[in-house]
């Protein structure tokens, strides 16, 4: 892309109620970690926009709901019948799943943009983009092992393909203050639909991450799949696939990891870091240096 020394951290700064929190960012020593980087910057230089969102810091299902409603809302009016369905009070799984491939036939994949999605006015796009939103947050409230994480997402990206070397650095665990690629592409992970018990989604949108934007997960929490791991190993036999192959991307590649041994956040417990987190829920700008 371009020549560039690519530093060893970076600093994410949040903001919130005028007030501004860095979170330093150690970059791993890799070359996805480095690409990753590169992509980040470019885009950004390039005129990509935020478009974080929170999961966890004391969100919750209700608030989560009433921006559902507001976004079904909005579609069944600008086309009637489309989506023949109501949010209740407390959705299903069966339901998620439901709205979710609403959102995927809506808007198509990345490389055939359904005409629908194309010719919708701002406002309707936005709708339909919030749709798949709030419904993977609130399957995320809804699950068990539900945590704080911040999803750094990106709009108008340029997008750059993994390498095959990249795949077998993909791991079935999340730590406390882990980096993580965003998933930068329309579509569903094999685990997430495993996870969701979605028999909605088609086969050509279950699709394993191909691409680097420079968009991250910051996560604050742990996460160990491994008590759904043996059904899942058989699930995926039954599908055809192999969980040692790794151009499946089971679980997440790590690309970095937040340093807690700065202050403000040396000597806190991590149930300190994700209270004083959750105060800041926009990015306000990462340095490079």
């Amino acid at each position: 892309m371009f020549f560039w020394t690519i530093p060893s951290k970076i600093r994410v700064t949040l903001v919130g109620n005028n007030q501004f929190l860095t979170l330093p960012i150690k970059v791993n020593n890799s070359p996805v970690a480095k690409r990753w980087i590169k992509a980040l910057r470019f885009n950004l230089k390039n005129g990509a926009k935020f478009n974080e969102r929170t999961v966890g810091f004391g969100r919750t299902k209700e608030m989560v709901m009433v921006e559902l409603r507001a976004a079904l809302a909005a579609i069944q009016a600008y086309q009637p019948g489309l989506i023949k369905m109501n949010a209740a009070d407390d959705l299903s799984r069966e339901d998620l799943n439901v709205l979710h491939r609403h959102f995927e036939d809506m808007i198509g994949s990345v490389n055939n943009i359904n005409p629908f999605f194309q010719n919708a006015p701002p406002h309707i796009k936005d709708a339909i983009s919030d749709l798949n939103v709030k419904v993977h947050e609130y399957e995320a409230l809804e699950s068990p092992t539900c945590q704080a994480q911040i999803y750094v997402a990106l709009k108008n990206v340029e997008r750059f393909k993994l390498k095959k070397g990249d795949y077998n650095l993909f791991k079935l665990s999340q730590g406390f203050g882990d980096v993580f690629l965003h998933y930068a592409q329309l579509g569903k992970q094999l685990l997430d639909v495993y996870l969701d018990e979605d028999d909605h989604v088609t086969d050509d949108n279950v699709r394993p991450l191909k691409y680097i934007t420079g968009e991250f997960d910051l996560n604050f929490g742990t996460n160990d799949p491994s008590p759904n791991l043996p059904g899942f190993k058989i699930w995926l036999a039954s599908k055809g696939y192999d969980i040692e192959d790794p151009s499946l991307a089971l679980g997440w590649l790590k690309v970095a990891e937040i340093d807690f041994s700065e202050p403000p956040f040396s000597g806190l417990s991590q149930e300190e870091i994700v209270n004083l987190v959750s105060k800041y829920p926009k990015i306000h700008d990462i340095k490079f240096n």
